[in-house]
């Protein structure tokens, strides 16, 4: 590499003393020219006491005024140096009120980057047009002896300086050899000790480096080689530092002699050919740029400088495409592959697929902005290229805290959801939005940076009128979601608070229990009405005029309640029904020609579960009586049936004892709630006379103390022999009348009565 830099920087002094010749061989009138390197070019003048009648410009008087031309400010310059010269009073600057669209600055810069592209490939046929004539003549100068023992003086001279250099830069390791090897040697167990290693390992690979440019700079200040062998020798010391520094990034991450060290997880073979191609790529980089460089100050046409470099860019793209086409996924592997199960898994493999192609896009993007901005953008986009990865690491960091910081929420509200099902679900899904809230927040942070370190004027926008308006509009629906979150949960926390039984009596769960059913009505009608306000006050936010918008809405909610009147009615109905406390879960109603146990009461109808276990569902628009028969309180009725010949009042009493022994057992101690009502006889049948009694009972008891309470009466009235029917009794008929004188009968009447 450093002899290619060598062998192009000889070539600079012939070519350089051609042009001069050409340029003092076409200025054949009064006048002065003057070679000079990039930075200042040749300018050809006439003035009018030489008395000539015509100049001749020179091509590089041509290209020079092509580049100030092409060029916003020096041509501004220009202007303002002709109108000097004219004696014109300088034009005030004024600054623009009217920032630039991003559309025109992507436009211009579209043309900027033709105008480019068409600039390189017409200084590519200049140098394959004009490379003839000076081969020729630098073939011509180099056949002189003279000549000859100049570049062989300066060959010598560069060689001397490289020498010493390379012995400081070779020699330089042998002093902590035995560090480096123990270095190399090391296998720490975690990154966080691989790290520090890694980067005294590095160094050690630095200090080389610096003492090949000391003693090559030491011995271009000492030994005092002529200019062109002082130019050449700089060039090549800073091209091989440069690519000595700039191959410091890989190695630190690569190690490719200390497998130990490594960084990057990778086999060593793979690593030490990355390093190679990295290394290299790199040395072709520096290495062509000071030879052009070195070219250029000794006078090579800027033409032909321009050219070398824009063919550097291509070579360098060039390489980095090749290897990353190498490094390519194949498709045409035998190896069977798992098939990715997770979501990180399948994103993975998806980026490894499709890797090379954004690659080879920005190495295509960054040769369009070699050929048309130079170094200089060359320079804005490693820089901009270096501070996205940065923010990317950045952000990557803070992913990783978020991800921990979720973690250990979630784990938090696991606890509060096991004590309180519903406002843990309700702090859950507060978490997540949080969460995305915040990856939001630093999404919009790093696209801000990222863009910002493009130049793209998305902070310059902001600061307009508009972009101020946007701002704020979103601050204020911010606000105003907030506002509205905050309402919700203090009803959802009112709404759990009424819910929440203080006391455990039968009327405390009851409330509860009608609450329960009528809280989800109130959360629904609470968050659409918060949910409506929220939306509308967002929308004239941004401009938007919500008259029409409420007004429509009216218009489709009374279509949708002419079209629902049904559902609306079981919803009425159902308010109704829960407000008024008619029913509740467990009770035993009759209602709409059905019975049985309540078990679901919703906003439109009730199901029912009769005895034999079948479901009845029944809508609230189809009630219209309700038989509670465990609402508040019940009696437990007493119809017993005895004798005509029993003593009523032993009857009375016997029932007496009987309740009063209910009331002693543990079963029924406290679901009995008052002494037994004797209401006396009932009524008379053919066999029995009834005797009516009820006791009060808590809600739903009366079945269960009615069975018990029938079963003791067996047991006592057969112990006191009392009959709970009257003996049946027979009715005789007279026999009918016999005459004396039976009627003549015929012989059928005789037939009968003989069968009879």
């Amino acid at each position: 590499m450093a002899g290619l830099a060598l062998a192009l920087a000889l070539l600079a002094l012939p070519l350089a003393q051609a042009q001069a010749a050409d340029t003092g061989s076409a200025t054949t009138s009064g006048g002065s020219s003057t070679d000079t390197s990039t930075a200042t070019t040749t300018t050809t003048t006439t003035t009018p006491e030489s008395g000539a009648t015509d100049s001749a410009v020179s091509r590089t008087d041509i290209d020079h005024l092509i580049q100030i031309l092409q060029d916003d400010k020096a041509r501004g310059q220009l202007i303002e140096g002709l109108r000097a010269a004219a004696g014109e009073e300088p034009a005030a600057k004024t600054e623009a009120t009217i920032p630039e669209r991003p559309a025109t600055r992507f436009l211009v810069s579209l043309g900027e980057a033709v105008t480019g592209v068409g600039r390189a490939i017409a200084q590519a046929g200049d140098f394959v047009r004009d490379f003839p004539r000076f081969y020729r003549w630098a073939q011509h100068r180099l056949s002189d002896p003279d000549t000859r023992e100049q570049l062989m003086l300066e060959v010598g001279q560069v060689v001397v300086i490289l020498a010493v250099g390379g012995v400081v830069e070779f020699g330089l390791p042998l002093l902590y050899l035995a560090w480096r090897r123990r270095l190399e040697r090391q296998t720490p167990a975690t990154i966080w000790r691989r790290i520090p290693l890694a980067l005294g390992f590095t160094l050690l690979r630095l200090l080389p480096i610096i003492g090949f440019w000391i003693a090559s700079m030491a011995m271009v200040a000492a030994f005092r080689p002529d200019p062109l062998a002082t130019l050449i020798a700089v060039a090549i010391v800073n091209a091989h530092v440069v690519t000595a520094i700039l191959s410091l990034t890989p190695f630190f991450l690569l190690a490719p002699t200390a497998p130990g060290l490594r960084l990057v997880k990778m086999p060593n073979r793979s690593a030490r050919d990355i390093y190679g191609t990295i290394s290299t790529i790199i040395g072709v980089a520096a290495f062509g740029y000071f030879a052009a460089i070195a070219m250029g100050a000794a006078g090579l046409p800027p033409h032909i400088y321009e050219f070398l470099l824009d063919l550097l860019g291509v070579v360098v793209a060039g390489l980095l495409a090749l290897r990353v086409w190498q490094c390519r996924p194949r498709t045409d592997r035998q190896e069977p592959v798992a098939e990715p199960q997770t979501a990180v898994e399948r994103s993975r493999s998806w980026i490894e697929s499709i890797w090379h192609w954004p690659v080879l896009a920005y190495i295509a993007f960054a040769l369009l902005v070699w050929l048309t901005r130079g170094g200089d953008g060359i320079l804005f986009l490693a820089r901009a290229t270096a501070t996205t990865a940065f923010i990317a690491a950045v952000i990557a960091v803070i992913m990783l805290g978020v991800r921990h910081l979720r973690s250990r929420l979630e784990v938090r509200t696991g606890r509060i959801h096991q004590r309180n099902a519903s406002f843990g679900g309700r702090v859950k899904l507060y978490v997540h939005a949080i969460i995305w809230l915040i990856l939001a927040a630093v999404t919009v942070i790093a696209v801000l940076a990222v863009a910002e370190t493009w130049s793209v004027p998305i902070m310059v926008w902001l600061a307009t009128v508009g972009g101020e308006r946007i701002i704020g509009s979103l601050i204020s629906i911010a606000i105003i979601t907030a506002v509205g979150l905050v309402l919700w949960e203090l009803l959802n926390f009112g709404m759990e608070r009424l819910v929440r039984p203080d006391d455990h009596t039968l009327e405390g769960m009851r409330r509860a229990a009608r609450l329960r059913t009528l809280l989800p009505l109130f959360r629904q009608v609470s968050l659409a009405v918060l949910a409506l306000f929220v939306v509308l006050i967002s929308l004239s936010e941004i401009g938007i005029d919500i008259g029409p918008l409420i007004a429509g809405a009216g218009v489709v909610g009374i279509a949708v309640g002419f079209g629902a009147q049904a559902m609306v009615k079981d919803m009425l109905g159902g308010v109704s029904a829960l407000i008024e406390d008619t029913m509740a879960v467990g009770d035993v109603v009759a209602a709409g020609g059905k019975s049985g146990v309540v078990e679901l009461m919703t906003l439109r109808s009730i199901r029912l579960r009769d005895f034999d276990g079948t479901l009845h569902t029944v809508p609230f628009s189809d009630i219209t009586i309700v038989s509670n028969s465990t609402k508040d309180f019940a009696f437990a009725v007493f119809r017993v049936n005895v004798a005509y010949n029993a003593d009523i009042a032993e009857v009375q009493a016997i029932i007496q004892r009987i309740v009063k022994k209910l009331r002693e057992e543990p079963e029924f101690k406290a679901r009995i709630w008052d002494d037994v009502e004797m209401l006396g006889v009932d009524s008379f049948g053919d066999l029995a006379v009834t005797v009516l009694a009820r006791v009060k009972v808590a809600p739903g008891m009366q079945w269960a103390v009615t069975r018990r309470f029938q079963g003791l009466l067996k047991e006592e009235f057969d112990r006191e022999r009392i009959d709970m029917r009257s003996p049946a009794r027979s009715i005789s008929l007279p026999p009918p009348t016999v005459t004396t004188a039976p009627a003549e009968t015929t012989p059928n009447e005789d037939e009968a009565q003989t069968s009879a």
